[in-house]
């Protein structure tokens, strides 16, 4: 294998504060992925207990429900990214969190198992294409590919606040002694709202600047 860039000999900065937010797609951006991952975990951590308290179903099936919804993702991860080397990373990323997040709602209106699992599958798929697409946006927001690892690490820092707080903020509003999960559902999915409205407000941003495939 042979490097297509010559590495550069310029010390890059660990931390671009003032280019973080004096850009307004960049800093939206990062706001966006710390609402969206906020909320996107709270099914990947709480779907058994969801099958096994709340719908009284056998543990294996609970078990399993992981697995179906992990496996969902890997699919997610990739068909999407095919689909945005055609018409941008935004312009697909944008559509699948507002998919999850309309999944994200109509989980609290589930009350079978057959729904709980067309759930997990709709749900991993649409959530792997949040998971896997934000580094190209970055890139793409990055007018600078010598300080590309500086803006991947501090967008991730973002995303990664908002997924170390996200689970326990949500398991803090379950109320397993009684199944109540609607309150930490209703959190997820207004998280993730709020994380596709700034994504779009990100395209609209920058459609103007660089057209529409973005």
């Amino acid at each position: 294998m042979k490097k297509r860039i010559a590495p550069s000999q310029e010390a890059r900065p660990y931390v671009d504060l003032k280019a973080a937010f004096i850009e307004p797609p960049y800093f939206i951006l990062n706001c966006g992925l710390f609402f969206s991952f906020v909320g996107l975990y709270f099914s990947f951590f709480y779907l058994p207990t969801y099958f096994i308290s709340f719908l009284r179903s056998n543990a294996d099936i609970g078990f399993y429900s992981l697995a179906i919804l992990n496996a969902a993702s890997v699919f997610g991860r990739i068909a999407p990214g095919l689909l945005a080397d055609r018409i941008g990373c935004l312009n697909t990323t944008v559509p699948m969190s507002l998919i999850a997040s309309i999944l994200a709602f109509a989980w609290i209106g589930i009350h079978d198992g057959a729904g709980a699992i067309v759930f997990a599958c709709i749900y991993g798929f649409s959530s792997g294409a949040i998971l896997s697409l934000p580094p190209t946006i970055v890139a793409r927001l990055t007018p600078n590919v010598n300080i590309m690892g500086t803006r991947m690490g501090f967008s991730f820092a973002f995303a990664g606040t908002g997924l170390l707080i996200g689970n326990p903020l949500a398991g803090a509003l379950l109320e397993l002694k009684h199944a109540v999960f609607w309150k930490a559902q209703l959190f997820s999915a207004m998280m993730l709202i709020a994380g596709t409205i700034l994504f779009m407000c990100v395209r609209l941003l920058k459609g103007k600047e660089q057209g529409w495939k973005i």
